[in-house]
Formats: structure tokens, C-alpha cells, sequence
């Protein structure tokens, strides 16, 4: 698909939402149960990238940025996966093709296991207290 014909994008975190990860590993976990399918089903509709805060240099190896692509291939993913932390575009708008990248682009959503959805302060610092179990001046 063009990359000028408008699409809406989502963004989708690496490490804990598609590779199984309990803390600082190499890029050799399992994908998560249903996340391929899952990306499968959002790149028909969607332009889709994947953010990750792994090293992007190359000397990273395992651990690093570069390494996901190439995870995503041995696993069959089936959609291809380029990585490139330096997209000189402000957008990613691309069917078909992952970006996989260190930037967060705009998107109409982002999937992230580390998440707090933002509807107003009070909230917010109550669902990070419930999450990180810190108790709360607010109520929620």
C-alpha cells in the first residue's frame, strides 16, 4: 500500500505485549499466545508499528533493536519487519510492512503492557498507586 494514502496507525510495544519477558533478556523468548495473530488482524486495517527501548546500535546484538526483525522471521510472523531508528518521516502511515523502531509516532493507540490510560490527574495517579501497590491520597 502507498504510504500516501491515509490510513490510521497503531503503535504496539515489544517486550511484555509480543516477546515473553520477565525483566532484561536477549531478543530469544516465545512470542506471547495470540500476539501474531493479533498483529496479523490490526496490519489489515492498520498502519502499524512496533516501539521498543532496546538499544538500537548495532554492537546491542541479541539485546538490541536490530535483533527484532529477524525475531519476528524465525517465528513466522509472515508479515515483513524492518528496523530503523532513524525514519526521517514524522508519520508512519505504511501498510503491510512493521516498522520496528525506538520512536513513538502518532497513533489513534498505542498497546503497551506498561500503560495507564490518561482521562484526568486524579485518576491517573490512582491507577499508577493501585498498579505499582503504593497507597493513594486520592480516590478514585
Amino acid at each position: 500500500m502507498s504510504e500516501d494514502k491515509f490510513v490510521k496507525t497503531i503503535g504496539i510495544d515489544f517486550d511484555g505485549v509480543i516477546h515473553q519477558y520477565n525483566g532484561w533478556c536477549d531478543v530469544v523468548n516465545d512470542p506471547i499466545p495470540g500476539a501474531f495473530e493479533a498483529i496479523r488482524e490490526l496490519c489489515e486495517g492498520f498502519a502499524v508499528f512496533i516501539h521498543c527501548a532496546r538499544n538500537p546500535h548495532p554492537t546491542a546484538g541479541a539485546g538490541g533493536l536490530l535483533a527484532i526483525p529477524a525475531w519476528f522471521k524465525k517465528h513466522e510472523l509472515g508479515i515483513p519487519a524492518y528496523c530503523d531508528s532513524d525514519y526521517p518521516g514524522h508519520f508512519w502511515n505504511r501498510q503491510g510492512l512493521l516498522l520496528v523502531t525506538n520512536r513513538k509516532f502518532p497513533a489513534v493507540a498505542y498497546i503497551d503492557d506498561r500503560g495507564i490510560r490518561f482521562e484526568n490527574w486524579e485518576q491517573t495517579i490512582a491507577d499508577l498507586n493501585f498498579h505499582i501497590n503504593r497507597p493513594s491520597r486520592y480516590r478514585a
